[in-house]
């Protein structure tokens, strides 16, 4: 069939036959759909999602394909609505088999950070009919994160940035950070997407109109000579070799953990000297 990723894709679309699509939907079961959600801190975001789900009283029926069964996926569309655990290429592409199998149904992303997560929560209140439920809990969720949130925002208010995404990595959508450090009271002062494999097609950013694509670490370099940033954040190796601050930044969990642990660690890097020693903190 091709390649690695031609024939995963080919097993998809034959797997997504078992699916039967007599199968009525009820209103206690969402999907999970994807493989790479389960490379990246499971506990963390199944901890979260749970979290999530319980709320509105759900479970998970299948887990397309990661830690299913048979019957499961022959059951999928008991599942309410589905969950996609990234919106990369082959995630899509997954999900498109059984689109093409069952026909256009209610589907999510997994969010990222604060404001997707409040996002992800008011459209699950919409399609479950629960919208109070929602409400309640995002006002819970964002009274604790503001409130840890403005301890950050004193040490890191003026604060400079510069993002240096990889687009050839899995789940290369920096935007919640981006969010994050300008709400932070940080200045961006560049964002740069680094050269484009051939068989990877780079996940849309709100700030692609802001971003200097093909940007290569010499760019990167000379950039961080000019403008002198307190901190260079990106979410590839590449970064270690500059001579700053430097923190990785990736999809991120969802819910408010992992974001409030991100500004944690972010305030305490521009406070340490750029010089030796501050790279013991990885």
């Amino acid at each position: 069939m091709g390649d690695y990723r031609d024939g995963f894709i080919d097993c998809m679309g034959h797997i997504s036959e078992i699916i039967d699509c007599s199968v009525k939907p009820e209103k206690g079961y969402v999907n999970l759909v994807g493989t790479s959600f389960f490379k990246f801190r499971r506990g963390n975001n199944l901890k979260a999602m749970n979290e999530i789900f319980n709320r509105f009283g759900l479970r998970i029926n299948c887990r397309f394909l990661d830690d299913c069964s048979l019957d499961t996926v022959k059951n999928f569309c008991r599942g309410i609505v589905d969950v996609l655990i990234s919106e990369d290429k082959e995630c899509l592409e997954m999900y498109g088999s059984i689109v093409k199998r069952c026909g256009q149904r209610e589907c999510l992303i997994l969010p990222a950070g604060v404001e997707e997560t409040e996002e992800f929560v008011r459209s699950l209140g919409r399609i479950l009919e629960m919208e109070s439920t929602a409400e309640d809990f995002i006002s819970e969720l964002r009274e604790r994160y503001d409130g840890e949130m403005e301890v950050y925002r004193k040490i890191l208010t003026d604060k400079k940035a510069i993002f240096y995404r990889d687009p050839n990595y899995l789940n290369s959508n920096i935007d919640w950070s981006v969010r994050m450090v300008e709400s932070l009271g940080m200045n961006v002062l560049k964002i740069g997407c680094g050269p484009i494999r051939r068989d990877r097609t780079p996940i849309e950013s709100d700030y692609d109109n802001v971003t200097t694509f093909e940007y290569t670490t010499e760019q990167l370099i000379a950039d961080i000579n000019v403008l002198n940033p307190d901190v260079v954040i990106g979410d590839t190796v590449r970064i270690a070799d500059v001579h700053p601050r430097w923190i990785f930044t990736m999809k991120t969990d969802i819910g408010i953990e992992a974001p409030l642990d991100y500004a944690r660690r972010l305030s305490n890097i521009v406070r340490l000297p750029d010089e030796d020693g501050w790279k013991g903190v990885f």
